[in-house]
């Protein structure tokens, strides 16, 4: 399923995320398993977003939890700061949204991750309801794409790299190197 506004405020109300999830200092990791890609006007779903990655064990560098940051005073110290993030991380999620596509960041982040990592990004669409269909913009079609669904045979859910042509993989695999490929239906 691609994620919702609506499922991930739901999983906050329940209390099953942990919105705007924050490391300690003394537990802030050294690398990051992802690197957060989203427009300050999605703040609030990329902390949500985090949160869903921290309970399933990934750890996620998003910038509101940068104390060195200051999105008041912008300059290229903030850029060269970002770049040196992204080293630290394995992969980059691009967080489709209607205001992400109009976003001056987004795009020169997934193009600087891309040549460090070698295209190592992907799209979680962030979608207003769950009739919306996902459309990205052309350049973002290079990048799979990700999904939240249940492994088969079991009620546990997990975060999946998938290909427009039917490719996928399990997040952790993806982050160790496998690439999407194709499954036999059992």
């Amino acid at each position: 399923m691609l994620l919702t506004k609506a499922y991930l405020n739901e999983l906050v109300q329940k209390k099953q995320i942990i919105e705007g999830f924050k490391y300690s200092k003394s537990s802030e990791p050294e690398n990051y398993d992802i690197f957060i890609s989203y427009n300050y006007h999605d703040q609030a779903y990329a902390k949500k977003i985090v949160g869903l990655l921290a309970k399933y064990g990934y750890s996620a560098y998003a910038d509101y939890n940068d104390l060195k940051l200051d999105r008041n005073n912008v300059t290229v110290k903030t850029a060269k700061l970002l770049v040196a993030k992204m080293k630290q991380c394995k992969a980059l999620f691009y967080l489709h949204s209607k205001s992400a596509s109009v976003s001056k960041w987004c795009p020169w982040e997934v193009g600087i991750f891309s040549g460090i990592k070698n295209f190592r990004c992907a799209n979680l669409a962030i979608l207003d309801r769950n009739t919306d269909t996902y459309k990205n913009q052309e350049y973002l079609g290079l990048y799979p794409y990700v999904d939240f669904e249940k492994y088969t045979d079991s009620d546990q859910f997990d975060f999946w790299i998938n290909t427009e042509d039917g490719k996928y993989v399990s997040l952790r695999n993806w982050l160790n190197g496998q690439k999407p490929k194709f499954h036999k239906n059992n």
